[in-house]
């Protein structure tokens, strides 16, 4: 705030974790211009719908119990009052809050003052009209005082905005003094140690690490920090920025600064996140305010051939505990993978089809095959033979067929998928698609179509293969992938990609690019690793002890796990009947019969 209100300086970038103060900020700079240096002011939210939540919940009650703010801003109550839930007018000015997905909402007025809140959840265009950022910060040309201040959580080093505003700053660190040697350093994740403890059993049953000490180590003489320590440290410290400003000021922070956390917490939350690429993201990003880097250099496709295990193609061996299906749709075939589950994503390669057929036609038998593997069993290493729990299929190519195809065998146990490159989970809340093979509009029965992450997939199935192998006697670690021998191929497919980073025209982009022709493999395990989060969706240890006692009751082999049915599409009905308005006894009540 203070870089702010220097005439020098046109532009702040904050990059922080969560939860230390940036939207107090962003309300704090609008309060002073509201009431200090009234001025055109534009706030931009990711969404028009987190626009809206900002003006009822943050800004509001800040107008509302603010004195020095009382009488500026008009009752939205009272006629002509200039005041909307996006739209406020004062004396001097007014404030517009604006959602990046919305070019409309980005256009048209001349604005001294851009606020741009979580810019790295912004999406790459508004509409049609280009980047959002560049948008708003364009329409600040005509002021020669003009303030822009980007602040946002990191998400994905080589995709994320507030990175590359932070590096094109003159890159603020926070300096504390040493309580023991008065050294001055930026308190930096590195300098966290603890002392680990016992392991605990999580609700979805994996093991996860616990610290029961933890601490800073200082970076001059290596002596501990305790949080008391650290607390009246931080309220010494002094802003120190790398290079020249040149009308950019640059800040980064994090949760290892904040009173509100301590070395435990931020210790244990990234114990309890290692071996899921999903989590390991959310905690470098959310608590240690940097961006993520992918790791996404394939694995050596002979060193994954050379650890198969002698298991049958085509059996479940002992661990497993559920089965999914990843189907990858192709020009004139299906090709179809089948994967063994076990808690903490461990898997196995169970089987392996290439269904023939042109998968355009409605009624091809590539169709009829696929419905074939929905409704088969495995034998299990128990004896038992267990059903495909869920089956994933890419809605890339042949659309509308496989949408038709989906419909027939219903949710959930068909879970109509497409791939995109970036989220903040693995898969996206379900979307409704409404229309029929022709593209005409249904009234009834359509589907429920989920966005799949295959970056975040990719990078922790590259992650896996890594891994060493235990020793003997050994836990394998999370995400552990047993295979029986396959073809050359298989592999090759496996670790068909691999993650660049470049840089074109000024920005530095990452990429997942294709090192082979085929990458199918690639494809269905990561619509099988889809399958799995879907069905695992609020597992916990209980869930897991269920499964287990299915297959190994007592230590006996269990009988025959029949098959999930499909539940029956319903049939067409006629239109209801038009219905007649009848008073009923409260005012305002309609009844229909």
């Amino acid at each position: 705030m203070d870089a702010l209100a220097d005439p020098k300086v046109h532009t702040v970038v904050v990059m922080s974790s969560s939860q230390v103060g940036k939207t107090e900020m962003l309300l704090n700079i609008i309060a002073f211009f509201i009431c200090q240096d009234p001025s055109p002011i534009l706030l931009v939210q990711p969404t028009l719908d987190l626009a809206e939540a900002f003006s009822k919940d943050r800004l509001a009650p800040m107008i509302r119990d603010t004195k020095a703010l009382a009488g500026r801003i008009a009752d939205p109550r009272s006629r002509d009052s200039g005041n909307t839930l996006l739209h406020k007018r004062f004396p001097g000015g007014h404030i517009t809050m604006a959602g990046a997905n919305s070019a409309a909402s980005l256009a048209s007025r001349p604005i001294r003052i851009v606020l741009l809140d979580e810019v790295d959840r912004y999406p790459s265009s508004a509409g049609t009209e280009g980047d959002p950022v560049t948008l708003a910060s364009k329409r600040t040309t005509t002021f020669f005082n003009r303030k822009i201040v980007l602040v946002s959580t990191p998400t994905i080093a080589g995709k994320s905005r507030i990175e590359k505003a932070y590096e094109a700053s003159d890159q603020g660190r926070y300096l504390i003094p040493c309580p023991h040697c008065s050294h001055m350093q930026s308190l930096e994740v590195e300098q966290l140690q603890w002392r680990e403890g016992a392991p605990i059993l999580g609700q979805d049953g994996r093991q996860i690490r616990v610290a029961d000490d933890a601490w800073f180590e200082c970076a001059g003489c290596a002596q501990r920090i305790s949080d008391v320590e650290r607390n009246r440290a931080v309220r010494r410290g002094e802003w120190h920025h790398q290079t020249t400003h040149r009308g950019v000021r640059g800040f980064r922070i994090w949760e290892g600064y904040s009173p509100w956390s301590g070395a435990l917490k931020i210790a244990n939350d990234w114990l309890s996140a290692q071996g899921r690429v999903e989590e390991e993201k959310a905690v470098v990003n959310t608590s240690h305010g940097r961006t993520f880097r992918e790791s996404g250099d394939a694995p050596d496709w002979e060193r994954i051939a050379s650890r198969s295990e002698s298991y049958d193609r085509g059996t479940a061996p002992a661990g497993v505990l559920f089965l999914t299906v990843g189907v990858d749709v192709q020009k004139d075939y299906l090709d179809v993978y089948v994967y063994g589950w076990a808690r903490d994503r461990e898997r196995w390669l169970v089987d392996h089809q290439v269904l023939i057929g042109d998968p355009n036609q409605l009624h091809n038998r590539c169709w009829t095959a696929l419905s074939g593997v929905l409704e088969s069993t495995y034998p299990h290493a128990s004896g038992a033979r267990l059903p495909i729990t869920r089956l994933a299929i890419d809605s890339g190519y042949a659309t509308q067929a496989v949408y038709h195809w989906a419909r027939r065998h219903g949710a959930p146990r068909v879970l109509v998928l497409k791939g995109r490159d970036s989220g903040h989970g693995l898969l996206s809340v379900p979307a409704s698609t409404q229309q029929n093979q022709q593209g005409k509009k249904l009234r009834r029965g359509g589907i429920e179509v989920r966005m799949l992450n295959v970056s975040m997939a990719k990078a922790e199935l590259y992650g896996s293969l890594r891994q060493e192998r235990p020793a003997e006697g050994e836990a394998y670690p999370p995400g552990w992938f047993h295979h029986y021998l396959e073809e050359d191929e298989f592999y090759k497919q496996l670790t068909a990609e691999t993650y660049v980073t470049r840089t074109i025209k000024g920005f530095t982009r990452g990429e997942w690019i294709k090192l082979r022709a085929r990458n199918e493999a690639l494809d269905c395990a990561n619509m099988a690793r889809g399958a799995y989060e879907q069905y695992t969706s609020g597992f916990n240890q209980r869930h897991w002890r269920a499964l287990e006692k299915s297959l190994y009751p007592g230590g006996a082999a269990s009988p025959l796990i029949p098959p999930v049915q499909a539940e029956p599409v319903p049939a067409a009905t006629p239109p209801p009947p038009a219905t007649q308005a009848v008073r009923g006894r409260r005012r305002g009540w309609k009844l229909s019969v």
